[in-house]
């Protein structure tokens, strides 16, 4: 039998508990702004537990600061390790977590017309 076979098949599923605890996430990439794409960048920090998220971010648009603010939403994970976030504001993402769910990736899916990706890593339960 081949031994990434193997590997996989000891593995547990993926499920909303594999994204539970804190992460500390970074975001960048282009939004529609006045008719034209404009830089920006997001950083902060997320608290899931039950399918349920909530945080902080602080968000840089075309160089622009903006002061943290706090953020709810709701995620699902699929067994197969990939799965959906939707926040307060209809924000979605699309997102691929490592079996451990230590680490995920993400690309915003919503609203549409930005170009963007981001990844999130596990700093506590």
């Amino acid at each position: 039998m081949n031994r990434n076979a193997e590997d996989e098949n000891a593995m547990a599923p993926c499920s909303n508990a594999t994204l539970e605890g804190r992460f500390l996430f970074t975001e960048a990439g282009f939004e529609p702004n006045e008719g034209k794409l404009v830089p920006f960048a997001i950083s902060g920090y997320q608290d899931n537990a039950d399918g349920a998220a909530d945080g902080v971010a602080t968000y840089i648009v075309n160089g622009e600061f903006n002061s943290p603010e706090r953020y709810r939403g709701t995620y699902a994970v699929n067994a197969d390790c990939t799965g959906t976030a939707t926040f307060m504001d209809g924000t979605q993402f699309n997102l691929v977590t490592t079996p451990d769910g230590r680490m995920h990736t993400f690309v915003q899916t919503k609203p549409s017309g930005v170009v963007a990706s981001g990844i999130a890593l596990r700093v506590g339960d």
